[in-house]
């Protein structure tokens, strides 16, 4: 499933729609939609869509996005990107990527989403905040395309979590971050001093004790 948010018209979309109006034509900015919405649909990556112009608002995404980052579709519309940033998001990377997506001219048309040219996509690793801030090491693809029904621009981002890989622990601990791996192992070492290692420290200074009391009764030695 994708949802797009149909209170959002560019000044193209709108001047296409009273046009079909006028004409009686059947809505025209329906169908590169229809197309879009049924290739995120089928995706089993997160895809949103937002716009090229600014402020680059959100107007599509699908359920694996919703799933991923915890927003409900009318939750993420009329919000960026940014939408998934915190503390550990780095300023400097988010901005540096924003950059070269808007600064890349290259559009993809009429493709299936995950085989755009090379060329015209852009890749970045972000340490990201799910809306419960659960944070994870975000892997983004964005590329520009346009609606061919009225000419307005979009870029489509797909992404997924990464998770297990040196690379995701790094991100994570330059954010001052632990991955589910360290945390699960210091719970097991918390666990373990609990039932192994503080029981002997209790008992230790009990052992001295005795050990002392078989000393002092034990045969001399000749």
């Amino acid at each position: 499933m994708a949802s797009w948010n149909e209170e959002h018209k560019s000044g193209s979309m709108q001047a296409v729609s009273e046009e079909a109006k006028g004409s009686g034509a059947a809505s025209v900015r329906s169908t590169w939609r229809s197309e879009l919405c049924a290739k995120m649909a089928l995706s089993s990556e997160a895809v949103i869509v937002s716009e090229a112009c600014a402020p680059g608002k959100i107007v599509a995404c699908n359920a694996v996005w919703s799933e991923l980052c915890g927003y409900e579709a009318d939750e993420a519309f009329c919000h960026t990107p940014k939408i998934l940033q915190g503390k550990g998001t780095s300023v400097v990377k988010a901005s540096q990527f924003a950059d070269a997506v808007r600064s890349n001219n290259t559009y993809t048309h009429s493709e299936e989403l995950g085989f755009a040219t090379r060329q015209a996509v852009n890749f970045v690793k972000l340490l990201n905040y799910t809306k419960s801030g659960r944070p994870f090491v975000h892997c983004l693809k964005t590329w520009r395309t346009q609606d061919e029904d009225t000419g307005a621009e979009y870029f489509v981002t797909e992404s997924y979590e990464e998770q297990g890989t040196a690379v995701s622990r790094a991100v994570l601990r330059a954010a001052g971050v632990a991955s589910a791996e360290e945390n699960a192992a210091s719970a097991s070492n918390a666990q373990l001093a609990a039932t192994i290692i503080l029981p002997l420290l209790v008992a230790w200074p009990v052992l001295q004790a005795v050990a002392c009391m078989m000393n002092s009764h034990s045969m001399p030695m000749v």
